[in-house]
């Protein structure tokens, strides 16, 4: 045991610079300073779970097999959990700036975006080293992923803290007149909203400024990930191939040949079941759309648009991206969301008439967002080892946790343009609550009423995305046994066995 231990301490010198390892231990030490003159046992708690987390790669990759994902994690992760740890605490707790300097707040959120893109980077390359533009490409995608998840986990981890513990880290106070928020996009219609006297969708701009913030730097850090990549590659500089035969064709022929494909592709991902769900839904729509009034009608079209998303995009996209090798099945579960949201809830009003219905909306979601991101991780690549399903059901995860901060926000902006209440922030849970009944009566959770919806939409969601991705995890180890086990057939040999 101490020997393994050894050998991981000298793995740790060999793959990381004396620079990078003289910064862990020096964060580590002022970490360690820093929870013994806290004045508070909750600060010296924090300080102390920081110091912690700095060890995070060191304890994985002791605890986890060499060849395992797990133990093949970078030690550059480490790095990057050093210099959060340094921003976040040190600085912003340790220092006082965030005390000092509220603003400080916007920083380290923006910072965390590109920490989290690089993290993810480092968890894909794990996994799956890109050797073309499509293993590029899926690369900054799932970096991105794991990004906006991490926002999201980030503030419900907050939220916890903040409920359980009595601490402000969701910053429970009225954001002041002369917010970036609102010098930016003005006041929205958040004067009209009023709920005991007070103004209660600026409680939740933290929140969700916080989730908005951690989810533009992540672009930004893509669009530089994916230039470096390209770049590293050389495909900037390489002559892109094109094929004479299609060159020779017209317009007309190229877009016939690829209805042709498509209608291929489609029989062979979907059945009788796809299309009469498709078909069906598609009528009710478009019926719901002639019996609503106009606005209404408007978002309900929208909706029925996105239920031809995959064959539009199968239709604009080149026949050699990517997103032409996406499966039609994630157009049926893009189907069925829109069902159950647009016309179930909105027209025929479920909304109303089931209190809980919007809890069961979002209980589902994370399930079928689930299954949308291993669809969408078989168009990068074809799952054949461990290796590879363990990627797809990580990916996949990821997407779902992505989606779940994303929805938010559109709902966050929604209720600030035009009034409504989609985030739920005016929900004053009463002791017999759903809520309390599952999670108690908490610390801090009169200050908290206004993140109650949001942060239960997102653990419900998550509730499902845990489960979906523990049986997708079974199913494909399963598959890709049974894929390796199979005997391999040599061109010849098959050739010969259809031809018999």
């Amino acid at each position: 045991m101490i020997a393994s231990i050894k050998n991981k301490f000298v793995t740790a010198l060999q793959e990381s610079s004396k620079a990078e390892i003289i910064f862990w231990y020096a964060v580590r030490a002022m970490l360690l300073v820093g929870s013994v003159l806290a004045q508070t046992q909750k600060r010296r708690l924090f300080i102390a779970a920081a110091l912690l987390f700095t060890f995070g790669i060191t304890i994985v990759r002791c605890l986890f097999a060499k060849n395992s994902f797990f133990g093949s994690l970078s030690y550059r992760i480490q790095t990057l959990l050093c210099i959060a740890a340094f921003f976040g605490t040190v600085v912003g707790k340790c220092f006082g700036v965030l005390d000092i300097y509220p603003e400080y707040d916007v920083f380290l959120h923006l910072m965390a975006g590109f920490i989290c893109v690089a993290i993810g980077y480092h968890i894909a390359l794990a996994l799956n080293k890109p050797t073309d533009k499509s293993g590029n490409f899926f690369t900054v995608f799932a970096s991105f992923t794991i990004s906006c998840t991490v926002a999201g986990i980030r503030e419900i981890a907050e939220f916890i803290m903040d409920f359980e513990l009595g601490t402000n880290f969701l910053h429970a106070e009225i954001v002041s007149d002369d917010h970036w928020f609102y010098q930016l996009f003005g006041r929205g219609m958040t004067d009209s909203i009023r709920w005991g006297g007070v103004l209660a969708q600026q409680r939740l701009y933290d929140t969700d400024e916080d989730m908005l913030l951690a989810i533009i730097s992540s672009l930004a850090a893509v669009a530089i990930l994916y230039v470096w990549l390209r770049i590293k590659n050389k495909e900037f500089y390489s002559a892109k191939e094109k094929e004479k035969k299609a060159n020779r064709l017209s317009l007309g022929t190229v877009f016939a040949q690829k209805l042709r494909n498509e209608k291929e592709k489609m029989l062979n991902d979907c059945n009788v079941c796809d299309f009469v769900l498709w078909w069906s839904v598609r009528a009710l729509m478009i019926y719901a759309a002639f019996n609503m009034v106009k606005a209404e009608a408007i978002l309900l079209s929208v909706n029925l648009l996105g239920t031809f998303a995959v064959s539009l995009i199968h239709l604009i996209a080149p026949s050699s991206s990517v997103l032409s090798r996406l499966s039609y099945r994630v157009q049926s579960i893009v189907t069925v969301i829109v069902f159950l949201g647009s016309y179930c809830g909105n027209y025929i009003f479920l909304y109303g008439i089931l209190p809980r219905y919007d809890l069961f909306l979002h209980f589902t979601s994370g399930a079928m967002s689930m299954a949308a991101g291993y669809y969408l991780s078989k168009a990068f690549f074809e799952i054949t080892n461990k290796k590879q399903a363990f990627l797809s059901a990580i990916f996949a995860l990821s997407f779902s946790g992505m989606i779940m901060p994303v929805h938010e926000i559109i709902e966050f902006i929604g209720d600030f343009l035009w009034g409504t209440d989609n985030q739920g922030f005016s929900w004053a849970p009463t002791s017999e609550s759903f809520f309390f009944k599952v999670f108690g009566e908490g610390v801090g959770n009169t200050e908290l009423y206004y993140v109650f919806d949001t942060m239960y939409d997102m653990l419900l969601a998550w509730s499902t995305a845990l489960m979906g991705f523990a049986v997708l995890l079974v199913w494909l180890m399963v598959k890709t046994k049974k894929h390796k086990g199979r005997p391999e057939i040599n061109e010849a040999e098959e050739k010969t066995v259809r031809v018999g």
